[in-house]
């Protein structure tokens, strides 16, 4: 007897449109859905498919792929990341590990909070490129680390590279003036500070900044 290989994206397709017509919140069991979409495939192929869509659904990137080419579009681990391992991935990825190597800072990241490991983490040249030292080659091994232990033991993002922060880019400094409560996204102290300078932390449900606002009135966030 002949098997042929059926395509495995033809079966993803095929297992996505069957799971597309079915009902929310309601449990169905792999041969229910066997004969309720005609699916020609195994039991156990649909399992590990299904496995593959929840791992997906969990912790790949959302990434646009373009021929050969791929972009990742938004990834929530690296959300979690500082900018300091930010800053270690992107010098691992470009292999920059010693003077002749070293690449030029990339804007995205604040030069200010990666400073701090200067000399530690990575090394700077003469004319302002960056390459790591020993020490930011072992952080890059601790985040593959934490990865490896996220994936293959099935944990959740928050229990490995803690809770999301609330992400205000433009700002830099934390200075004790006026907070904004994340549980009801309301100040709990209204201020006319002159300057909005803002830092979130993973380990508490406020923020504090500065910022020239009438905070006794109502408050649009999306001013921000």
């Amino acid at each position: 007897m002949i098997y042929i290989k059926k395509d495995p994206i033809n079966i993803a397709i095929s297992l996505i449109f069957s799971l597309n017509l079915l009902e929310e919140n309601k449990e169905y069991n792999i041969n229910e859905i066997k004969t309720l979409k005609n699916l020609g495939h195994h039991w156990i192929t649909i399992n590990k498919y299904l496995k593959i869509f929840n791992f997906i659904n969990k912790y790949c990137p959302k990434l646009e792929l373009n021929g050969s080419r791929l972009r990742i579009i938004y990834s929530k681990i690296y959300h979690r990341l500082s900018e300091k391992e930010k800053f270690i991935l992107y010098l691992y990825n470009n292999q920059a590990f010693d003077e002749k190597s070293a690449v030029d800072f990339i804007k995205d990241l604040n030069l200010e909070q990666i400073e701090e490991s200067l000399n530690y983490l990575f090394k700077k040249t003469q004319n302002s490129r960056f390459y790591l030292t020993e020490s930011g080659i072992n952080k890059y091994r601790l985040i593959e680390q934490n990865l490896s232990d996220l994936i293959y033991n099935e944990k959740e993002i928050n229990e490995i590279f803690g809770k999301p922060e609330l992400l205000l880019p433009k700002f830099k400094k934390f200075i004790p003036d006026v907070i904004f409560n994340m549980d009801t996204l309301n100040f709990e102290k209204a201020l006319i500070p002159s300057t909005l300078i803002v830092e979130s932390t993973t380990s508490s449900n406020k923020i504090t900044y500065q910022k020239t606002y009438d905070l006794t009135e109502k408050f649009d966030i999306s001013q921000l």
